[in-house]
């Protein structure tokens, strides 16, 4: 146990050392990706063939124009020596490539993410809330898993190099309201139809209640709109 410690630790002084803190006033057109916690379901199995986070970091480095960079920044939690098999999915060679590839930055884990989904032209995920949070700032989402928001009209799936480029141009022709719009749509149709997202355990959770299914549909999807409207 305190050999993984040991290493979450080194882990953690080699990215601070790598990472950087950006002046936005300066920076190129960026997306901002962030990482996810592994091991957790969000990436393996919902990443599919990108729960190596690397590749989709090399996919999109490969794909966005010349002059583009990409801000990556690593989960907080990930060295959390709580979390001791975190360990098993980081080492220094992961992040030492990302800092030689030319257009990626590390971002130190201090800089509020907030503030880079504000400056970014679009945010990348693979399957993580980051989307979400982004589309309710007017932000367009490319995800490369399969995340609860995929049949938002205003988020991208990335499956390659070549649709990387394809993909970003037509997430940069939409307006934050159209973005907006587009997730309030996504919304209410599963409001409407009383769908609950695919990733989640609700319908196991709901038998245990006394109140019917549709009371507590109301229930949470109120509260749903109510925290979604703090941000659109």
């Amino acid at each position: 146990i305190n050999k993984k410690v040991f290493e979450l630790v080194k882990l953690h002084l080699l990215y601070n050392k790598l990472s950087i803190t950006p002046d936005f006033n300066k920076l190129p057109n960026f997306i901002f990706m962030g990482l996810h916690m592994q091991p957790e379901k969000t990436s393996l199995p919902l990443g599919g063939e990108y729960d190596h986070q690397l590749n989709s970091i090399l996919t999109l480095a490969k794909g966005v124009p010349e002059g583009w960079k990409i801000l990556i920044k690593e989960h907080p939690n990930q060295f959390n020596f709580r979390k001791i098999n975190n360990s098993n999915f980081r080492d220094t060679h992961f992040y030492k490539i990302l800092a030689n590839i030319p257009n990626v930055s590390l971002v130190d884990l201090d800089v509020d993410s907030t503030e880079l989904i504000k400056n970014a032209k679009v945010v990348s995920t693979l399957t993580g809330t980051l989307g979400w949070e982004a589309m309710q700032m007017g932000k367009s989402v490319l995800f490369f898993g399969k995340p609860y928001y995929q049949g938002c009209d205003a988020a991208f799936r990335i499956d390659s190099v070549k649709k990387t480029w394809e993909v970003l141009k037509k997430s940069l022709t939409l307006k934050p309201e159209h973005i907006k719009r587009e997730l309030y749509r996504h919304l209410l149709f599963y409001i409407d139809k009383g769908f609950f997202i695919p990733v989640a355990n609700w319908e196991d959770k709901m038998v245990l209640s006394n109140k019917d299914r549709q009371s507590q549909i109301l229930t949470l999807t109120n509260h749903l709109i109510k925290w979604t409207k703090v941000y659109c």
